[in-house]
């Protein structure tokens, strides 16, 4: 009998071509292939995917710098959406980070992004700032989730 639930795994480079075609379709002005095949070189990267029938529906992009996680990119391919994909993509890199401490969560998220701010903030994430003129077209909202151990 199939799952009907996506697993979410780390990422491997076999996943690149994926991870670049919902990258592209999220994002604007997103990172190029290059720069996400970069992110599995790093050794202060982490990248997980969530996976439903062997496709990739989602993924999550964060550095592991002392003290801190950055999350540095979260996308959900359209079909996917409000499914809660997103909220189980963050929670697997904050059981990640309890497992080998930082002690924070860092991102920065469009001011505009209402969907977005209401899931991290449902999430235990603080609006603790404001970056005017971030994006091109709007401001970024600074949050951070501070992690118990």
């Amino acid at each position: 009998m199939a799952s009907t639930t996506p697993i979410i795994r780390h990422a491997h480079l076999n996943d690149l071509d994926k991870i670049a075609e919902i990258e592209t379709s999220a994002f604007d002005h997103g990172w190029t292939r290059d720069n996400i095949r970069k992110e599995f070189g790093a050794s202060f990267s982490v990248m997980l995917v969530a996976e439903f029938d062997d496709e990739i529906i989602g993924y999550i992009s964060a550095w592991k710098i002392t003290g801190e996680i950055q999350i540095n990119r979260l996308a959900v391919v359209d079909a996917w959406r409000r499914r809660g994909i997103a909220r189980e993509l963050i929670k697997m890199l904050i059981a990640h980070c309890r497992m080998r401490p930082p002690y924070k969560i860092l991102l920065e998220v469009r001011e505009k992004n209402t969907a977005a701010r209401a899931l991290y903030r449902s999430l235990g994430f603080s609006e603790n700032g404001l970056r005017k003129n971030y994006y091109r077209d709007d401001n970024a909202i600074l949050l951070v989730k501070e992690i118990e151990q």
